[in-house]
């Protein structure tokens, strides 16, 4: 119904109540009071609604599609965050292998020493990459124990990082075509950014057209009775 409908642009902002104007003149000379009311509703914003509407509903638009531009960086960097974790345990486990291998030189040095058929540089040489495989092994588990806390931090845990189990593999190499005009095109299709930024431009160009049909920003009709 046209009340009803009425209501709902009065209560969503979109439309002003009508003024109601009452008022008592006494004669001078004597005589009845003259009452005098008025009923008037400012039509000036019934052609402002369209546009209205149109930019309410663009800037709708780009809030729902920043809000997703956002989960989707959020998914992008938690997926990547899990990458570097993988890699960087992958990493620590390769460092203490090698820590292991350094240590058995090390010992096979000290034995070829005993028997005669190593000297002391042989040893010290050994003992300096065994030195150089625990740095290694003790940066590398740092840089694990950090990527696990930056996964951790993206996915909104609490509990202690180091408990982040981590199952999945890292995907194997592959070569992918790259077509720049392509990718430039998909980019200006599906990008979640960029289809917001057109949103916010026709929300603007409602929001100008709104003020061009401001330019009688009171228009009254109504009733008039004494």
């Amino acid at each position: 119904d046209v009340g009803k409908a009425r209501a709902d642009l009065v209560q969503a902002g979109l439309l002003s109540n009508p003024f109601l104007g009452v008022s008592a003149r006494l004669p001078s000379g004597g005589g009845l009071v003259n009452l005098e009311a008025g009923l008037a509703q400012n039509i000036a914003e019934l052609w402002q609604l369209p546009d209205r509407k149109r930019a309410a509903q663009h800037s709708l638009d780009r809030a729902i599609l920043d809000l997703a531009r956002r989960a989707a960086q959020l998914a992008a960097d938690t997926q990547a965050a899990y990458y570097g974790a993988v890699g960087a345990a992958q990493q620590f486990v390769i460092d203490e292998e090698n820590l292991a291998v350094a240590r058995e030189l090390l010992d096979l040095a000290k034995t070829r020493q005993q028997a005669g058929a190593a000297n002391e540089l042989d040893v010290n040489l050994s003992r300096g990459q065994v030195l150089e495989a625990e740095l290694n092994a003790v940066s590398a588990r740092l840089s694990a124990s950090d990527a696990r806390r930056v996964l951790a931090t993206l996915m909104g845990l609490t509990f202690d990082a180091d408990r982040l189990g981590l199952l999945d593999a890292l995907p194997g190499w592959r070569a992918l075509p790259v077509d720049a005009e392509g990718l430039v095109a998909l980019a200006r299709e599906r990008r979640l950014d960029v289809r917001a930024a057109r949103r916010e431009v026709l929300a603007a160009e409602a929001r100008v057209n709104l003020e061009r049909r401001s330019v009688f920003p009171l228009v009254e009709v109504g009733v008039k009775l004494e």
